[in-house]
């Protein structure tokens, strides 16, 4: 099924993937199920299941490792979780710690400890903690 992943780069390198469908919709569910059923064993009995038998003499599949190390080559730069954390950081957490701060510059640090149900709390860390988290990265060679 053609997907937000197919949309940001496989679509247009078809060494690297398969679609099923071209992302149309069906007010029918059942003739849609049925619709990419048959274009899922098209593709299987057609592309995928010959490309993967296809050995030489060696045993070794290589249209299929051609085309697994194409899509490593290209899909993982992009789609890895690298790139998420910084795009989840970016995008949703340091927009709630900013918005946990402007509130707290509204409030008053004690009236925003007490609506948390922090005041008193035997973790006064979780809340002092929170503009000292961070995130890090490992690279792997």
């Amino acid at each position: 099924m053609v997907d937000e992943a197919w949309e940001l780069g496989i679509r247009h390198n078809a060494e690297i993937g398969w679609a099923i469908g071209r992302g149309e919709t069906y007010s029918d569910l059942s003739r849609q199920d049925d619709v990419e059923a048959d274009a899922l064993y098209d593709l299987l009995e057609g592309e995928i299941v010959p490309a993967f038998y296809a050995r030489r003499a060696d045993g070794l599949p290589m249209k299929w490792i051609s085309r697994m190390k194409a899509s490593i080559a290209i899909l993982c730069p992009e789609f890895n979780m690298h790139r998420m954390v910084k795009q989840y950081t970016n995008e949703y957490y340091m927009v709630a710690h900013n918005r946990y701060l402007d509130l707290g510059r509204k409030m008053g640090p004690r009236r925003r400890l007490s609506q948390h149900g922090l005041a008193g709390s035997k973790r006064p860390g979780l809340v002092c903690g929170w503009s000292r988290l961070r995130t890090a990265f490992t690279r792997l060679t």
